[in-house]
């Protein structure tokens, strides 16, 4: 941070969702998500079986002088058929700068980083036994 200039950046994550596992996304947050390395893009509020893995690139983040980035992409868990606990890695793979010609980049950190979302199955009775 200290005295950085403003910039704008493209970030590339991707998401893991395992075998088993049904997600619905619910925002992107300007970002474009699709599956795999296809050109296919994931519907917003729809149902995503796993195995599946997509990938989200937020080609024009722009980052304010001496400030953060911040992209928050809201997914929900439908279901899962896994017995026990299984879990969706979120991975940021690249920050990149838009206009490279522009500005130097000094590095954004020991990149790929993944954040861990545990799933674990439970279930209850909605009618309880008497």
């Amino acid at each position: 941070l200290g005295s950085s200039p403003d910039t704008t950046v493209k970030i590339t994550d991707s998401i893991v969702i395992p075998p088993g596992v049904t997600v619905q996304f619910n925002d992107y947050e300007s970002c474009l998500a699709v599956f795999g390395n296809t050109a296919t893009p994931v519907p917003l509020n729809t149902n995503i079986l796993g195995p599946a893995m997509i990938m989200i690139t937020c080609p024009n983040t722009f980052i304010p002088s001496n400030s953060i980035a911040q992209k928050v992409i809201t997914l929900t868990v439908i279901s899962s058929a896994v017995v026990g606990t299984t879990v969706i890695p979120n991975t940021l793979q690249e920050v990149n700068l838009v206009n490279p010609n522009e500005q130097i980049l000094l590095g954004v950190g020991n990149l790929p980083i993944s954040a861990i979302v545990q799933v674990t199955l439970s279930f209850g009775c909605s009618q309880p036994c008497s």
